[in-house]
């Protein structure tokens, strides 16, 4: 008799050795069919076998001898269909191996990996399926799976997130405990701008189930803005992992820390690294800063990166970062208080021209600011204030003087006369109308310091030659009294800011950068001759016993005709024991 094998419905029975048998009749000949130990300890059993149950049997036959090579239970459907249906929960075991539990009877089944190989990329694990066998000579085989979803599957979640070589495992769940392991190609997190994950993610998917390839394919539905919101409390810490070198403009690449198991790759272009308070160009590998996050989808890509002023135009609340200089102009960087909290450079002459000379780092301030289009991203255009909140000189009342102290910013000497201002200013646009006079020809620059910003201080000229200064080098402080206008200081639209009136500080009270001499009133004593072509005059002074010399190196006395008729005033220096003339400043009638 040639090997063959037959499907029989059978009650199995053990003899006196405790051996699993059943009598069988085949073509009018009576076999004793033997379930061998060798098989049931192999575990590849289907079911377990229990002396007086009845099964569905694969039995081998060969050369007048038979064998039970696999069970199965009696299905509960038998009556309905061919027998070989079963109505079962579905559970998948670690080793790959799927446990039916039949609704009914609660038999159980257990199918090894191979015989599920075309079914194995949609079953669910705590699912409901239906399962029908066929047989044929090389015993059972499934010969239809069909799942009783609880919903959709296309929407799910992907947890217990696996990492392999060059791919990840995950679990996709559509329902509490229902679950289909799927495999998530690496490309796809980076498509997302995920840097590393964990089996903590959980991250929202959709699933289709290609029938014809017998695979399912997983994609990523992530809510970018839902992520950033995590980082963003207070900042993301990102810390440096190296450059990507890109014709154009290098990446500075970060990644964030693991919030739920996912931490984020963020991206600064080099032309953004201004907008950083950091040095970033100097980092080592493993150095962190804290920033505020956002994304930009562009077509599969979500590239995570630091919000960038992209529009033209604000009006609403900023903070200030830092104050900077890029290429040697000081700039102040800026962000908005409301996400996505867009970075921004304003330059540090917009505020002077408001007078503000620096806010302090963290102040939050209304601004309305407007700049030219952008023509390329890294082209920046300037900013320019359209408005800025007045809370800077909050307890400053208009037409009111105040005593404080100031320091001063800039260099300042009487003899220039074209000083640099601060800032760079077109003088020849200001000046240009005869009628358009500088209000504060020759001034000197301070500021003076309250818990919101450095204000700007002009203290004229004329208050600083009358109290004998000649020069004034950065960081000399001032007593002064001081008063808030409001006037077109450095451009056509007035501006608020600080202006000394008084002078309580002279030059007889400081040795550093100051000029000696004092202003006096004198009348004519006698002619002394010349010196070479200059006439030599010498005055006494009033009120002293002293007399001091003139040469009159300008012939300012020369048209002259009665020099006793006036009264001169005049500044005046001490030179070892004589005392020189060294400005003559106006003349009036005695």
């Amino acid at each position: 008799m040639s090997q063959t094998k037959i499907l029989a419905q059978l009650q199995l029975m053990k003899n006196h050795k405790g051996t699993f048998y059943v009598d069988i009749e085949v073509d009018g000949q009576k076999l004793f069919a033997y379930l061998s130990n060798k098989v049931i300890e192999g575990g590849k059993l289907y079911t377990s076998p229990l002396e007086g149950s009845y099964y569905w049997a694969s039995i081998n036959l060969s050369n007048g001898s038979a064998f039970i090579n696999q069970l199965l239970p009696l299905s509960q459907y038998s009556e309905e269909t061919s027998g070989l249906e079963y109505h079962c929960y579905c559970q998948r075991l670690e080793d790959g191996r799927i446990h039916l539990i039949t609704e009914q009877s609660n038999n159980h089944i257990v199918l090894p990996k191979q015989t599920l190989s075309d079914f194995a990329y949609r079953i669910f694990h705590n699912s409901k399926v239906m399962v029908t066998f066929g047989h044929n000579n090389s015993g059972f085989f499934i010969k239809e799976w069909q799942t009783e979803y609880p919903n959709d599957i296309d929407k799910g979640i992907a947890i217990n997130i696996r990492k392999k070589t060059d791919y990840y495992l995950a679990d996709y769940y559509i329902a509490k405990d229902i679950y289909l392991p799927v495999k998530i190609e690496s490309y796809l997190l980076k498509y997302e701008g995920i840097y590393d994950i964990n089996e903590k993610a959980c991250i929202n998917a959709t699933l289709t189930l290609d029938d014809q390839q017998k695979k399912a394919n997983i994609s990523l539905t992530l809510d970018h803005q839902a992520l950033v919101n995590k980082y963003n409390q207070p900042k993301a810490k990102l810390t440096f992992i190296g450059i990507k070198e890109r014709e154009g403009s290098d990446l500075y690449q970060f990644e964030t820390m693991l919030i739920d198991g996912i931490s984020l790759l963020i991206a600064i272009f080099s032309y953004e690294l201004k907008f950083m308070a950091e040095d970033i160009v100097s980092f080592q590998n493993g150095q962190s800063v804290s920033a505020f996050l956002t994304y930009k989808i562009s077509g599969k890509w979500c590239n995570f990166k630091i919000p960038v002023a992209a529009k033209n135009e604000y009006n609403e609340q900023f903070r200030c970062i830092t104050m900077t200089s890029i290429d040697n102009e000081g700039m102040t960087l800026l962000e908005t208080v409301e996400p996505p909290h867009d970075r921004l450079l304003l330059p540090k002459s917009e505020l002077i021209k408001q007078g503000i000379y620096k806010i302090h780092s963290g102040v939050i301030f209304g601004l309305h600011i407007t700049r030219e289009a952008l023509d390329k991203p890294w082209k920046e255009k300037l900013w320019h204030i359209e408005s800025i909140n007045s809370n800077f000189f909050v307890g400053v009342n208009n037409d009111v003087g105040y005593k404080s102290e100031c320091t001063v910013i800039e260099s300042w000497s009487r003899y220039e006369n074209r000083p640099e201002y601060v800032v760079d200013l077109d003088r020849y646009h200001k000046n240009k109308y005869k009628d358009d006079i500088y209000a504060f020809h020759n001034h000197c620059a301070a500021k003076m310091t309250n818990k919101y910003a450095d204000l700007l201080v002009i203290i004229p000229k004329s208050l600083l030659v009358q109290s004998g200064f000649k020069t004034l080098k950065p960081d000399i402080k001032l007593t002064i009294v001081f008063s808030l206008i409001k006037f077109p200081m450095f451009g056509i639209k007035a501006a608020t800011f600080l202006c000394a009136d008084r002078l309580y500080t002279s030059a007889e009270s400081m040795h550093d950068g100051v000029d000696e001499s004092r202003y006096v009133l004198a009348e004519f004593y006698e002619k002394l001759g010349s010196s070479g072509s200059k006439e030599k005059y010498r005055f006494s002074i009033i009120g002293s016993e002293d007399t001091v010399d003139f040469t009159d190196w300008n012939s300012q006395l020369s048209g002259i005709a009665d020099l006793d008729k006036y009264r001169y005033k005049m500044r005046i220096k001490q030179n070892k024991q004589y005392l020189n003339v060294k400005e003559m400043i106006s003349a009036s009638i005695k």
